[in-house]
């Protein structure tokens, strides 16, 4: 089963509340309302991106979301979300 997207609402409250201060993953989650694990991804995701917090709270929802949950493409295909490993002769 497919994991479900978080709103991007509660990625901006998480990279707010960052921000002003509170990086306990623990106590993130009581205020977002998500795990602490995976307010630890969200957090591993906005530090490896090129981007710093300050910056990904000011984009628009479309490039947030191209930061968060980045499409997988197959390169010889060119098509979004393919399977990559699959061979079809």
């Amino acid at each position: 089963m497919a994991r479900k997207r978080t709103l991007l609402k509660r990625t901006r409250r998480i990279l707010k509340y960052y921000l002003e201060g509170v990086t306990s993953s623990r106590k993130l989650s009581e205020f977002v309302g998500l795990s602490h694990t995976k307010i630890q991804g969200f957090i591993r995701v906005f530090s490896d991106s090129p981007y710093t917090f300050e910056e990904l709270l000011q984009l628009d929802d479309e490039a947030l979301a191209a930061v968060v949950y980045p499409q997988r493409t197959c390169r010889e295909c060119g098509k979004i979300g393919a399977n990559v490993g699959s061979s079809t002769t």
